[in-house]
């Protein structure tokens, strides 16, 4: 170190003998490219076109939201569900591949949304994605789990292609590719696959060699969400024949609800239907004339509830819902006073009975009981009717119930201090006297608040929604008239609820949840890959290793049909299958890139090697810039990248008995560099590497041994 020593004293100065080293950089962070439910993480679509690291499910969520809509058919069945399928090809599948991911050992991951469900996006938006890979040094694997939505399989290698340049224009990343399902008929066609994807991907070996290739697709262990799927029901033969009796407007009929329902949405079925059954049992519960004070708690605790249980139904509709929680608070007030009228009339009526029975009573003690009978329920009579003015404030029907309360309480007060008939006879006119005028007080009362309007404008937001469901429906039910609510009842809704019961949903959604999630292998390698990185190194091919969450690959494949596959004599595209096997369950069955005639860069744990070195060594070399380019200097980097690839070869990853046998590393005037390459400012360092490639053809040679005692 130069210092000048001008002032006298102690001085200290640390000599440098360690070589700076070499931080390893990640190997397997994948960024999946796609389009989701939402990308947004404070206002609306802010992480759209934009790489957002996450580092869990529950993180995709909250960033991505949740599966796309699924629409499908099923078919209903008495005894055993039957015959569900898609309607058409599920790809928008990016929710489902995420959960793939972490499920078979991936770790933290980067998302680049280029749209939602509902937008429109083409090769040009996977383009635009991938062209900005250079913004996310950290990414080392690039997932396009949802590019079968492109439809085309020219557009879908192109944009493979894309990828693959720009992985090798980076020389740190790598491309796991889904071979395209094609079909012969509608049956998957895996010699068309292969060769699909061999006239299409480049053959430009220095891109290739950056990426691989996984067939076939995987069937898993994964249901679609039966909430939001759009289910086109169907009907076994059996069902076809049952027929139900319902009474419509007093008349017996006799319906094939199947008739009704059949090829209809379910759900959109089932929106119709629980809303009119929240109708029904309002108007049968809370709104019936049998409606008692003794249970107002109870029933006001029922109509909140069948409000709040109609969110679901009325789509989560934000300003529908808020319409309908505000019509149901308005509606409150006049439910509990019309509650209480409805006691005032009942009590009434005791009263106006035990006074008749006053009048003929035979003995003076029957007169008396029944005369403080009629007053008590009088007094009852006047008590609710004050409630009922109370509980809407108004002040003028108190008055009159009030007064009408004095009265009955001077009518029972003499009816139990009376000792002749005669006087209970007396008794007993005032409290029918006293509970008239109370049940005056109560229909004024019952006029004046508004129920059955504000009952009829509840119920008509919920007809209303019924009405719009139906129109919204793309296939409406044979004999269906949507004029009016009630039309659409006598035609439609009363005959489906002998049918439309919870055994039917049942079985319903239990032929539902037996339709698989197909999903692209990419996924599940990308999670392979960081597993296998962790566990093993990333020098261990990721191969002969279990996929989880998965029932099988989609393509049986045997070793014959194979073999095509892992060699390409005239390109050397080789493609890596997914295949079961009995007693050891699904596995990645190939280690190969696309470049599977180059003997340097055959196997994918080969070029993800050195990936990780090259990226390594470059970073930590980045500290010798501007560095005198003399023997001092190269003496650190080399130094500094042999203790490197010492560590890895003792961890396994190279081959050789001694560190000079698995790696070497020069650097130097005349060795790897001339002096014109010094005096242009160039430093060069030469590293050769073995690394351990994979036993991918293990031989096992047997021959007969003559007896020689």
């Amino acid at each position: 170190m130069a210092f000048s020593y001008k002032t006298p004293g102690a001085y200290i100065e640390e000599i440098v003998k360690l070589p700076p080293s070499v931080a390893q950089v990640e190997t397997a962070i994948p960024i999946f490219i796609g389009v989701t439910q939402k990308a947004t993480e404070v206002v609306a679509q802010d992480l759209k076109d934009v790489s957002k690291k996450i580092g869990s499910l529950a993180d995709y969520e909250l960033y991505y939201g949740y599966p796309d809509i699924v629409e499908a058919k099923v078919e209903i069945n008495l005894n055993v569900p039957s015959n569900p399928s898609l309607s058409k090809d599920y790809v928008k599948n990016m929710y489902y591949a995420i959960m793939h991911y972490f499920d078979n050992g991936g770790g933290p991951c980067y998302i680049h949304s280029i749209g939602t469900y509902t937008d429109a996006v083409d090769a040009t938006s996977y383009k635009s994605a991938i062209g900005k890979l250079d913004l996310v040094d950290e990414v080392t694997i690039v997932v396009l789990p949802d590019i079968g939505l492109l439809g085309d399989v020219n557009k879908i290698y192109d944009v493979y292609n894309i990828a693959l340049q720009k992985a090798s224009d980076l020389q740190d990343k790598f491309v796991v590719i889904d071979v395209r399902m094609e079909k012969t008929g509608d049956k998957f066609d895996a010699p068309k696959s292969k060769a699909s994807l061999r006239n299409s991907i480049s053959n430009n070996t220095d891109s290739i060699k950056y990426g691989a290739a996984y067939f076939p697709d995987l069937k898993t262990t994964y249901s679609f969400d039966f909430n939001t799927a759009i289910i086109s029901m169907m009907f076994s033969t059996e069902i076809q024949k049952i027929e139900y009796e319902v009474v419509i407007n007093s008349v017996k009929t006799k319906v094939k609800t199947y008739e009704l329902l059949n090829e209809l949405d379910y759900k959109s079925v089932k929106f119709l239907y629980k809303l009119y059954q929240a109708i029904t049992d309002l108007n049968k519960i809370a709104f019936s004339n049998e409606a008692s004070s003794a249970n107002a708690e109870a029933l006001t605790y029922f109509i909140g509830n069948k409000t709040d249980g109609l969110a679901a139904y009325f789509n989560h509709d934000p300003a529908k819902l808020e319409a309908l929680r505000a019509s149901k608070n308005a509606l409150m007030a006049p439910f509990l006073s019309n509650i209480y009228s409805l006691d005032v009339d009942r009590a009434q009526a005791l009263t106006v009975a035990a006074d008749a029975k006053v009048n003929s009573a035979t003995t003076k003690e029957e007169a008396i009981a029944k005369g403080i009978e009629g007053a008590t329920s009088a007094v009852n009579a006047a008590s609710l009717a004050i409630k009922a003015a109370e509980t809407i404030n108004d002040a003028t029907n108190k008055a009159l119930a009030e007064t009408a309360k004095g009265k009955a309480d001077t009518a029972l007060a003499e009816a139990k201090v009376a000792t002749t008939k005669a006087q209970a006879v007396t008794a007993s006119g005032k409290a029918l006297v006293a509970s008239t005028e109370a049940e005056a007080a109560s229909v004024a009362i019952k006029t004046g608040n508004g129920f059955g309007a504000k009952k009829d404008a509840f119920i008509k937001l919920i007809t209303d929604e019924i009405q719009s469901v139906y129109t919204g429906m793309s296939k409406k039910p044979a004999g269906g008239d949507n004029t009016s609510f009630t039309t659409l009842q006598d035609t439609f809704l009363l005959k489906i609820g002998f049918f439309f019961n919870s055994l039917f949903e049942t079985k319903l959604k239990e032929a539902f949840l037996t339709i698989p999630v197909q999903l692209p292998p990419s996924p599940a390698i990308a999670g392979i890959y960081g597993m296998v990185d962790r566990t093993r190194g990333v020098w261990k091919a990721p191969a002969n290793v279990s996929v989880n969450a998965v029932v099988k690959p989609v393509v049986h494949l045997s070793d014959l049909d194979q073999e095509d596959f892992n060699v390409d004599a005239e390109n050397g595209k080789s493609i890596n299958c997914i295949r079961a096997f009995v007693g050891r369950g699904n596995l990645v069955w190939g280690a190969r890139t696309l470049a599977g005639n180059n003997n340097e860069w055959r196997y994918i744990n080969v070029r993800r090697f050195f990936n990780m070195v090259e990226e390594s060594c470059q970073n930590a070399s980045r500290q010798f810039i501007f560095e005198p380019n003399d023997a001092n200097t190269w003496v650190r980097v080399k130094g500094m990248i042999d203790n490197f690839l010492t560590n890895l070869w003792r961890d396994g990853a190279l081959q050789g008995a001694k560190p000079e046998h698995a790696f070497y590393t020069a650097v130097g005037l005349n060795q790897t560099m001339t002096q014109d390459d010094i005096l242009n400012g160039i430093l060069i360092v030469e590293v050769g590497l073995a690394v351990v490639r994979p036993a991918e053809f293990i031989i096992l040679r047997f021959s007969h041994k003559l007896a020689v005692s």
